[in-house]
């Protein structure tokens, strides 16, 4: 039981730092103008709609690609109910990209289809996950 915490744990963690990562690259192509402020909801609105489709399809990327590794990190070394335990380790990202949607403008359409992607690389990392043999 404590390995599949442990699992979840490191999964998370991985993730996490993989999801920061890319957000500091997309914030050195894609760089915000300063004047607008995250409390000015009409001006943040208005950057979001004017965002070009390469920044939307890189958060896209990003949140799929943390929830795969998230999910097969975790199955890898998790011990007992390993597919299970996957899920949940890339639960974290997939908790996290709802927020993001909820909290930020964005269309309707882009964020049900970035949540269903996250959805389903999560279920195929933990697959691939728990697939594999384990590491002695």
């Amino acid at each position: 039981m404590l390995k599949s915490l442990r699992a979840v744990i490191i999964g998370v963690i991985c993730s996490a730092l993989t999801f920061m990562g890319l957000t500091m690259i997309s914030r050195r192509i894609f760089p915000r103008p300063p004047e607008i402020a995250m409390d000015d909801k009409a001006a943040f609105a208005q950057f979001i709609e004017s965002q070009p489709l390469s920044e939307q399809l890189f958060l896209s990327v990003s949140f799929i690609v943390c929830a795969f590794l998230g999910s097969y990190l975790t199955a890898r070394l998790a011990g007992i109910y390993r597919l299970w335990i996957g899920v949940a380790g890339g639960g974290f990202i997939f908790m996290m990209c709802i927020s993001v949607f909820l909290y930020m403008p964005y269309a309707k359409s882009y964020a049900a289809m970035t949540i269903l992607g996250v959805m389903i690389s999560m279920g195929l990392g933990a697959y691939t996950g728990s697939r594999t043999t384990q590491a002695a």
